[in-house]
């Protein structure tokens, strides 16, 4: 979106982009989860050969830890919230990011049936986390010798909190299973300074009669490669001594047949790296808004669109569904995102199949204006 006092998130150059009920505050919350390649599954089904009485139990288990310690295997979730305001050309938020990675290494070397029955076998899962704190401004406006064209930026300081733990897959020790605690225990903190760039183009104020009221934008994050310090277990498992935040370059762009219909599109420029070694993220998506009650006062909008991650065919193409409501200057809005793909997982003789990936969202916002329609 580029109104609002989300627009500084998605584009700092949209904060200088002037329109009715553009000030306000927000609070946005995200949650995303995926699933890559197939060791994971296998690991979680190495428990249901512990008690394995077949002839062919040794080729089980060899077989089953192959396949965990296939390459790219993992899980990994972001959680996101935050608050964020806007006055004017000036936007501030605070909020927090929490990325956590996980994927199994098999132990290769103990694997007779009597080691995986007596849980001898130190397969396990290497969980990674960091959990990344910001509050910082931003700034944006239109520059004077170029109509529709925006440039804006944020200024943001960091506070990253990053731990390292293994975690055995068959232990029976319930207290080892408590992963935020573990995680935490040896954890490192850190401070740093980051800052972003924007651009946007609005096509309909630097040509009069331009049609579908099109924008172009284009956002670059972290471009200062922000880095801290991993924790000691981190080091010690051949990580290292740092970690960046790498930069994330973003394009976008949205058109409007009619004031209720809208289409939009974006796509990642960079290969954004995740905590799982060897995998990586690069979105595009497509959609579209039909706002079924166009009114000052109340709004009602359905979305739809489609998604898919460039650099993890496995997730498959992604459907996107969602809807807000506006009532006066009240706004909300919730959107769920879930791969067609799923993945069927067994434990304790139960299956259990689930998306290989889902992104559900939500936020809430109290909004005021402060100019007239015919500026927006």
């Amino acid at each position: 979106s580029t109104d609002g006092p989300l627009a500084g998130y998605w584009n700092p150059a949209a904060v200088g982009r002037e329109a009715p009920l553009n000030d306000g505050l927000m609070v946005p919350m995200g949650f995303d989860m995926a699933l890559s390649g197939s060791g994971l599954e296998e690991a979680h089904n190495l428990s249901n050969l512990k008690n394995c009485g077949a002839p062919d139990c040794q080729a089980k288990i060899d077989g089953n830890l192959t396949r965990i310690n296939a390459p790219g295997s993992g899980q990994r979730m972001n959680l996101d919230s935050g608050f964020h305001g806007r006055r004017g050309r000036w936007g501030a938020f605070a909020g927090q990011s929490i990325d956590i990675g996980g994927f199994p290494v098999a132990d290769t070397v103990n694997t007779a049936p009597a080691d995986i029955s007596n849980n001898v076998n130190a397969s396990r899962i290497v969980v990674r986390g960091r959990r990344v704190r910001e509050i910082g401004v931003g700034y944006g406006r239109e520059l004077p010798f170029a109509p529709g064209l925006f440039l804006g930026g944020n200024l943001k300081l960091l506070q990253a909190m990053t731990g390292h733990a293994d975690f055995r897959l068959l232990r029976d020790d319930k207290n080892s299973l408590n992963m935020p605690d573990k995680i935490k225990e040896a954890a490192q903190y850190g401070w740093n300074a980051a800052a972003d760039l924007g651009a946007l183009w609005d096509v309909a104020r630097t040509f009069e009669n331009a049609p579908w009221r099109t924008r172009l934008g284009l956002v670059a994050r972290n471009i200062n490669n922000p880095s801290f310090r991993q924790p000691a277990a981190a080091v010690a498992a051949g990580r290292p001594v740092r970690w960046t935040l790498n930069p994330q370059v973003r394009l976008g762009a949205a058109v409007g047949p009619t004031r209720w219909w809208n289409f939009a599109a974006d796509l990642d420029l960079t290969r954004n790296l995740t905590l799982l070694d060897g995998v990586a993220s690069r979105r595009c998506g497509f959609g579209t808004e039909v706002n079924l009650v166009d009114h000052p006062r109340f709004n009602l909008p359905l979305r739809a669109g489609l998604s898919r991650d460039l650099e993890e065919p496995s997730a498959g193409t992604m459907l996107s569904l969602g809807f807000g409501l506006r009532a006066f200057n009240f706004n909300a809005d919730l959107g769920l995102s879930v791969s067609r793909k799923n993945v069927t997982t067994e434990g304790l003789g139960t299956q259990n199949s689930i998306p290989r990936a889902a992104f559900p969202s939500l936020q809430m916002s109290l909004l005021f204006g402060t100019v007239s329609p015919n500026k927006s």
